[in-house]
This record gives C-alpha cells, structure tokens and sequence, in this order.
C-alpha cells in the first residue's frame, strides 16, 4: 500500500502532473513502477523508464512505460557531472527529445537514489519543468 501511496504524492501532489504530458521515472524498482502506472491512469502520453538492469526495462515495457532507456556506459576517469551531460544527451538522440515543446519532458520523478540519475534528471527536464526527488 505504501508503494502505492508514494507514488500517487509523487505524481498527483508533488509532480502536478497533468494529462498528455511526458515523463521519465528514474528507477524501474517497485515505487518507481508505481509512478509509471500512477503517470498512465493520470493520463500521461509519454511515461519513460531509466533503469541499468535490462530484465527490469523489459517488466516496465510490458507494465506501464510506453518507452524504455538503458544508460549508457560511464567512460574511464569521467567525472559524474560530464557523463550525466553526455547521459543526458544520448537519451535526447535515442528518444528524440526536445528541451522545448511538445517532445520534452515535463516531470522527471526520480526512484533510484543515484547521484548520476539525479544529475542526468536534471538535464533532461524540459525548460521549466518539474523534478520529484522520490
């Protein structure tokens, strides 16, 4: 039940989301998924999943996301700010995102509690828009 809880505050309370807006939820683990399905029933168009294990993209695919991100590799002896950038800039190219406009990111909820998730958040908003710390 909590689960369900959080993810409700996050979307509806905290998030403001509105329906046919995009988001991307940091964290395909169990409040993370909750987002994603609590995005879809607010009406969401696009609802993204970020996660580093493949097996938990697939289960959020098949589940609530309409799409799907796998990070990409951390170069050796980068520094977490420039390969959250470069991060964020792959997810623009391979989603076709935009800072502005109908093919931005309105709310980023992020669920996993890494820095670089954190940081990569960040970058992918669109221009003025919201960021959940979950």
């Amino acid at each position: 039940m909590e689960p369900l809880a959080v993810g409700t505050h996050s979307c509806n309370t905290l998030g403001k989301l509105r329906p046919n807006e995009s988001v991307v939820v940091f964290g395909a683990g169990p409040v993370g998924l909750v987002c994603m399905a609590t995005a879809r029933a607010m009406g969401a168009k696009r609802v993204i999943a970020v996660d580093i294990v493949p097996s938990r993209l697939e289960f959020a695919k098949s589940y609530a996301a309409t799409d799907v991100y796998l990070p990409v590799s951390m170069n050796p002896g980068e520094d977490k700010l420039k390969y959250s950038e470069r991060n964020a800039q792959a997810m623009r190219e391979q989603l076709g995102i935009e800072d502005r406009g109908p093919n931005s990111i309105d709310l980023v909820i992020e669920a996993s509690g890494a820095e670089v998730s954190i940081r990569t958040g960040m970058f992918i908003a669109r221009i003025g828009g919201r960021f959940v710390q979950v």
